[in-house]
Parts: C-alpha cells; sequence; structure tokens
C-alpha cells in the first residue's frame, strides 16, 4: 500500500488535507509548483508563490538570507580579482591610482 500520502499529512501545510483526499493529485501538484518555482525570476515572485498565511514570515527569512549570500558571493568574486592580480603581480586599479 503506497503511504507517501501520510507523510503531507503530518506537514504543517494546509494543503495536507487536500493531499490525503486524493493522493493521485500529489505527483501533478508538486511538479506544477517545482515548475512555477524555477520560472520565477527574483525574490518576490519565489514570495508571491507561498501560500499566504506562511509568505510574511517566510519573506522575512528568505530576505535575511538573500543579504547574506549576496554579501558572500560579492566577497568571493572580490577575493578572487585580488588573487588573480596577486599571481599576475599586477595592482588592482583602486590601489594603482593610488600609487
Amino acid at each position: 500500500m503506497d503511504t507517501s500520502y501520510l507523510r503531507a499529512l503530518r506537514s504543517h501545510s494546509p494543503a495536507a488535507f487536500a493531499v490525503a483526499a486524493n493522493p493521485n493529485r500529489t505527483a501533478a501538484n508538486h511538479e506544477v509548483r517545482a515548475v512555477k518555482f524555477s520560472l520565477a525570476n527574483s525574490l518576490n515572485e519565489v514570495i508571491d508563490l507561498i501560500p499566504t498565511g506562511y509568505s510574511e514570515s517566510f519573506r522575512t527569512f528568505m530576505v535575511e538570507h538573500y543579504k547574506l549570500a549576496q554579501t558572500y558571493y560579492r566577497s568571493r568574486s572580490t577575493l578572487a580579482k585580488l588573487e588573480k592580480h596577486l599571481s599576475a603581480g599586477t595592482w588592482p586599479s583602486e590601489i594603482q591610482g593610488i600609487l
């Protein structure tokens, strides 16, 4: 017996009851949701796909992590540029203008 729908019953999502009522629709629903998320082009579009009751708390969480990720990738990019200058024996233009 397929009991995969029981996982949805343990979740906190209001959609769990619909899944339990018709477990055959779950795969199609997950595929549609995955396509919608993959087509989102911005953080706001992703948040708009979250059910209304969860979207505000999710927004706060995602904005904090988005800002952290931006800082991380900018820092990583800057470090890579500095390492490239170091291996080439050159100075970045910001420092070269001072010299």
